[in-house]
């Protein structure tokens, strides 16, 4: 098989999901083409999508094995190690790719975003952003860099450039995933998107074996359960001011504080439930167990809500 049909078979099994078969196609054609550099470019590109991060770095070495300066394969390589959690060698490895080749967009725009994964100190945070707004530049037309410029903007705290890096990729590629995932990190990003959960909701119709979008919408929900530790600190100041009313009081001022902090409590948690049935009824119908087998401790911090709740009334009466 010429190598241009291949590569074009190829590029469309990844396109459309099919890295299994891909990866099967290039294994029957390994013989002939193992000493071309963009043949094991191919093979890092399908463990990268399969997150197979040990085989990604193994075939992109052997890619720059064959073309040391290659920036895709370099790339390639900076990506596993960021994955395999390697944060000075893919640092390295993309900084190289960088200085070899100081206009590929990808490079700058890659060393961004693992500074963004883990920003050590403010000086990582300013280069985080030096370097996605040089990529952005490099290639105004690309949606990919708007999304990092967004973050590394947000990082640094300025909401407004964000907020219209958001804004501007969005206008060039309005179905972007990684831009629409990203608003929901980005404060005030649902100024642009819109209720982020609903948004999620809306992606995960049309592309329902998405797993990373399935992570975000869980933890959208997660997210917004830490309504329940803001109101309790509404409730406890509460409780203990109508409990001291029945401090030394007669019989009768006593059951009245008796049932003025049962009334509370039970209004409270009448509250909460409801708030919780309103979340749950808005998730897809079984979406709750999904959310819990991936937060096992969900269920535990809800039943150490309601023994506390219980807690704090007993002690109040």
């Amino acid at each position: 098989m010429e190598f241009d049909v291949l590569y074009t078979r190829i590029s469309h099994h990844l396109a459309t999901g099919r890295e299994t078969e891909a990866i099967s196609l290039l294994k029957d054609n390994l013989n002939e083409y193992q000493q071309v550099a963009e043949f094991w470019m191919l093979c890092s590109a399908c463990h990268l999508n399969l997150e197979q991060w040990d085989e990604a770095e193994g075939t992109a070495r052997a890619a720059l094995g064959l073309n040391p300066e290659h920036p895709v394969a370099g790339e390639q390589l900076a990506v596993a190690l960021s994955r395999l959690r390697r944060r000075d060698e893919a640092l390295a490895t993309i900084q190289q790719v960088i200085a070899v080749e100081p206009e590929y967009a990808r490079g700058h725009h890659l060393l961004g975003m693992i500074l963004l994964g883990n920003v050590q100190n403010n000086d990582e945070r300013i280069l985080a952003r030096q370097a996605t707004e040089h990529a952005l530049m490099l290639e105004p037309e690309n949606p990919d860099f708007y999304q990092g410029a967004a973050l590394a903007a947000d990082m640094a705290g300025d909401q407004r450039s964000a907020l219209r890096h958001l804004e501007a990729g969005l206008r060039i590629d309005p179905h972007h995933q990684g831009l629409l995932r990203s608003a929901g990190s980005i404060e005030k990003g649902h100024k642009i998107v819109g209720d982020h959960g609903q948004l999620l909701r809306g992606m995960l119709a049309s592309d329902p074996m998405n797993e990373k979008l399935h992570e975000d919408y869980a933890e959208n929900f997660l997210a917004k359960q830490a309504v329940y530790a803001n109101r309790w600190w509404l409730f406890i100041p509460l409780l203990a001011a109508i409990s001291s009313f029945g401090v030394g009081a007669s019989l009768p001022v006593l059951l009245i504080a008796i049932a003025l902090v049962s009334v509370c409590a039970g209004l409270f948690a009448w509250w909460n439930i409801a708030t919780y049935r309103k979340s749950e009824k808005s998730l897809p119908a079984g979406y709750i167990k999904d959310i819990h087998a991936r937060f096992p401790s969900l269920p535990k911090a809800a039943r150490a809500y309601q023994i506390s709740w219980a807690a704090a009334l007993i002690g109040a009466i």
